[in-house]
């Protein structure tokens, strides 16, 4: 991505530690700390049920597209 993991610290206020055991699978990030980060990369995370295509609920609906 570009980033060290200095600057993603620097900018997160996650520790330079932290970020390299999450990275080599030691820990798992909390909810926040992982919001966190994804805000620091400019990234987003999208979730969604098994089986379903990108853009359909369980009853094949679109969903609502988030900010």
């Amino acid at each position: 991505m570009g980033m060290s993991q200095s600057d993603l610290a620097e900018k997160t206020g996650v520790q330079q530690a932290d970020i390299s055991r999450y990275e080599h699978l030691e820990m798992t990030p909390s909810l926040e700390t992982l919001v966190r980060l994804l805000i620091g990369l400019e990234s987003e995370l999208i979730l969604k049920e098994k089986g379903l295509t990108k853009a359909e609920g369980k009853s094949g609906k679109k969903l609502a597209k988030s900010k």
